[in-house]
């Protein structure tokens, strides 16, 4: 954990450097970057870049979360916080989460919509990334924790310790986050805003996402190795696919709720298929909006 901790702090001193020097206009290939984000897909730099790393960072960070149920199903315990290869994938997944909000909050110059949040006299951040950067703050500050929990407490053996939970509560939350950031992009084009194939695409792939955060909760019955009661799986696998379901019919109309209900089995499945017969130890059950798992299967 000193290693990492030293390596955890090198690579925030260089991001705040990084992000003095874009405020102060010392560097300009932050800003190009973005704008050449921008230009493909269609939003303001400061939504396109940061959601770019958002998405890849959510899907890593969601492989080496199921991986590391897999593993320590199979395995058992780890000897230490980075004994499992699959926490170094949580890890990166979450920090991405961190920098993409991050970044979304640096990158602009002017004000990114009418609700933006204020920093500094001639500095406003798009609500979308102070929202996003504090999640991934939040489930990275819970990787620490964890390590320091067992040591106090002893291992967990369920996925709701309250360090579990800070960790998974903060990357899915933060698809709520990337959705807000995403609109207020629309927003700040206002008639001008194209609804390409690709950002049609990306859009239900958050929405897909926001199905496979929301269900994370209940993977112990997915492995079936759950330990609490069998009645608190339905009503989970509910509240997660309304919740989910609702939002994308109401922001993106008819069809919209089976069309990401779709991605997110296509994308769950595939990470089983990955976490399962290739690197194993143990397969996942299938996604719970498909097929909820019973105690007999």
């Amino acid at each position: 954990m000193i290693g990492l901790s030293i390596a955890a702090v090198v690579i925030t001193l260089l991001m705040l450097w990084v992000g003095h020097a874009h405020r102060t206009h010392r560097i300009t290939w932050l800003a190009r970057l973005a704008d050449k984000v921008g230009e493909k897909f269609h939003r303001p730099s400061w939504v396109a870049l940061p959601v770019l790393v958002f998405t890849t960072s959510i899907i890593c960070a969601l492989f080496g979360f199921i991986w590391d149920v897999s593993w320590h199903i199979g395995n058992g315990r780890d000897p230490g916080p980075l004994a499992n290869p699959a926490h170094y994938f949580i890890i990166i997944g979450l920090f991405g989460i961190f920098l993409g909000g991050m970044t979304a909050v640096v990158l602009p110059f002017e004000q990114p919509g009418p609700a933006a949040v204020r920093i500094t006299r001639n500095w406003q951040a798009p609500v979308g990334g102070v929202l996003m950067a504090g999640c991934g703050l939040y489930a990275l500050i819970g990787f620490p924790l964890d390590d320091i929990w067992h040591r106090i407490f002893g291992q967990d053996v369920t996925l709701w310790g309250p360090t579990h939970l800070m960790m998974i509560g903060g990357a899915c939350f933060s698809l709520f986050a990337v959705l807000m950031l995403e609109r207020e992009g629309e927003a700040q084009l206002g008639a001008d805003v194209l609804h390409g194939a690709f950002i049609t695409f990306l859009r239900y792939l958050s929405f897909g996402g926001m199905f496979i955060g929301l269900s994370v909760y209940q993977i112990e019955y997915d492995f079936g190795v759950e330990q609490f009661r069998l009645v608190l799986q339905p009503m989970m696998i509910a509240a997660a696919a309304a919740l989910a379901a609702v939002a994308a019919r109401i922001t993106m109309g008819r069809g919209a709720a089976l069309i990401a209900a779709v991605f997110a089995i296509a994308l769950r499945g595939g990470v089983a298929l990955l976490v399962g017969p290739i690197l194993g130890p143990r397969s996942t059950g299938s996604p719970c909006i498909s097929a909820p798992r019973s105690r007999s299967s």
